[in-house]
């Protein structure tokens, strides 16, 4: 399961880097069901080495989330001044 995660937050980091927000988006929803999957098996990991590689797992996820956050407040910020500008050229 932890494999199936990494392998998809590597797309997805590159689907934020390709700013491919559609498929960011499809992405980060497919790692929420993996997580919400794995949290509800009820999996207790045998070793402490389990836990400590699905918290940098985890932390990445972070990361990139936060990543994706800034990317989408740029571009909303650079949409709402494109419109203000072209606003001024339609009067």
């Amino acid at each position: 399961m932890l494999e199936q995660f990494n392998h998809i937050s590597n797309k997805l980091s590159q689907a934020i880097n390709q700013k491919n927000y559609a498929k960011a988006k499809n992405l980060a929803l497919k790692q929420h069901i993996l997580v919400l999957s794995f949290d509800s098996s009820e999996h207790m990991p045998d070793a402490q080495d389990a836990i400590h590689d699905w918290g940098l797992a985890l932390t990445r996820y972070r990361k990139l989330r936060t990543l994706l956050e800034a990317d989408l407040k740029k571009l909303n910020t650079n949409t709402g001044d494109n419109l203000k500008r072209l606003k001024g050229y339609a009067k």
